[in-house]
């Protein structure tokens, strides 16, 4: 009996041993910060702050893990949906001396320290759990249990391993992160000269949330597909909260135009949506229209002007010319011709063969004036008196 019981002890892994295929093993492992701190109630802020930690229970005395390669992965709290997101072969642990310490081939980020020098390993990517408290588990298993598990591939997002190997497990919280997506627009030129000319639109995305964005798609209604310039720093596909993505899209343009962009995108099953708007304006055409259009309007009023000079003058003459005819209504029609060229001489500049009206006519068929009569007369009398004179002078003679 006690030499029975002294070949299980001996038989039993302890810290340090190499754990084989599908063996149940000491230690255990747990979730801290980056420097290896413990969280109350193992709830973390955000998905990135959970890292894998492993060793002796509580860090303690006891045996630690078998030395050796792991494989790790993050499902729901019931180990059913797989939720960890990259490629198996990028979640590995290596255990050195009963601790994890550091990530081994693997290639998720490392923490700064750990008990008993060990080295944590964050646990991020992996999706939002379906456990409406922000529950998931964490499962770590032998790397040759694991590939020994039947479909496993390096390379492989799918496989879940707990039911093709031994594990060790522990469960923890992350509050509810909250996705958000962002996008700026700015043109090249914002003006563009009459008649068009073609415009280059540049978008910027971001992501000012707390996880990843995925599957990010930029539109634009005035342009067709703006298309991905750079970004992607780490080639994941997937929008980091450090990374800024650039997108372009060039198009003629040749009116006013004020067009809208929208990006799309997921994170943690959460569909995200932004947009934003950019104008470009058009130069007025210039040419020598508008010039001959002022030159036009500058004769036009010139003219108005003398126009109106031209109108109060002949309002004048007309004035005039009726108070000559109401005067001489008893004149012959040369005189009326007259009149007319009196009117002549104050609407035109006066000529050096202008004809003055005669003081006295005798013309026409209506017979001598008064004026006629009393010259006839006056010459009558006056040869009269002649001749009365004479008369006297020659009966002198005679005597």
């Amino acid at each position: 009996m006690v030499a029975a019981m002294l070949s299980l002890a001996l038989l039993a892994p302890g810290a340090g041993a190499t754990l084989g295929a599908q063996d149940s093993f000491t230690g255990a492992i747990w979730t801290s910060l980056v420097d290896g701190t413990t969280v109350n109630a193992n709830v973390y802020q955000h998905k990135n702050d959970a890292f894998l930690n492993g060793g002796p229970q509580n860090c303690g005395s006891s045996h630690g893990l078998p030395d050796g390669d792991y494989y790790f992965q993050v499902t729901d709290p019931s180990g059913a949906t797989l939720l960890s997101s990259d490629a198996i072969s990028a979640r590995q642990v290596r255990v050195t001396n009963g601790v994890i310490a550091g990530n081994g081939n693997g290639t998720h980020a490392e923490g700064s320290a750990s008990c008993s020098g060990g080295l944590p390993v964050r646990l991020a990517p992996f999706d939002t759990t379906p456990n409406s408290g922000g529950e998931y588990s964490v499962d770590m298993g032998a790397k040759a249990d694991v590939e020994d598990c039947p479909g496993f591939a390096s390379d492989s997002k799918a496989l879940n391993f707990l039911s093709c190997a031994g594990t060790k497990n522990d469960n923890f919280k992350v509050r509810f992160d909250k996705p958000a997506i962002a996008i700026a627009k700015v043109a090249d030129p914002t003006i563009v000269p009459a008649g068009g000319s073609h415009v280059t639109y540049t978008y910027t995305v971001t992501n000012p949330g707390e996880v990843g964005i995925t599957k990010i798609n930029v539109v634009d209604d005035k342009c067709d597909s703006p298309v991905y310039a750079s970004g992607d720093i780490n080639g994941n596909s997937r929008l980091d909260l450090d990374e800024t993505w650039i997108y372009t899209c060039t198009t003629f343009i040749g009116v006013p135009t004020v067009n809208t962009a929208i990006v799309d995108g997921w994170g943690e099953g959460i569909h995200v949506t932004d947009e934003a708007q950019a104008f470009v304006d058009v130069s007025p055409e210039t040419s020598t229209s508008s010039t001959s259009e002022t030159t036009s309007s500058t004769e036009t009023t010139s003219t108005t002007q003398t126009t109106s000079t031209t109108t109060t003058a002949t309002t004048s003459t007309t004035t005039t010319t009726t108070a000559t005819t109401s005067t001489t209504t008893t004149e012959t029609s040369t005189r009326s011709s007259t009149s007319s060229q009196s009117v002549g001489g104050e609407t035109d500049a006066p000529t050096s063969n202008a004809t003055l009206p005669p003081t006295d006519t005798l013309s026409g068929p209506a017979g001598p004036s008064n004026d006629s009569w009393r010259f006839l007369l006056i010459t009558g009398a006056a040869l009269l008196a002649s001749v009365l004179v004479l008369s006297p002078a020659k009966a002198s003679g005679r005597r």
